[in-house]
């Protein structure tokens, strides 16, 4: 038989300190999870990173479109041989 000893009281805003700690803890753990899962998931990984970059970035955009005209035009190039 274990009886639970105390050793004092827990004044209420170090238990609120340690609770907030606690809960960052298990918030930053669950991100952490979250971020592994996404990041074993190569072809998901992969279109993220790719749909990002067309829709943020400027500067390819336009050169994407003329490849993907150029394409259109003559797609024996975009055919494997």
């Amino acid at each position: 038989f274990v009886a639970a000893v105390r050793f004092g009281r827990v004044p209420k805003r170090e238990k609120a300190r340690i609770l907030a700690a606690m809960q960052q803890s298990s918030s930053s753990r669950a991100h952490e999870q979250a971020a592994a899962a996404e990041l074993d998931d190569a072809p998901r990984l992969l279109a993220r990173v790719v749909r990002a970059h067309l829709d943020t970035c400027e500067f390819t955009r336009d050169r994407v479109a003329a490849m993907r005209a150029r394409a259109r035009d003559c797609p024996t190039y975009s055919q494997p041989t």
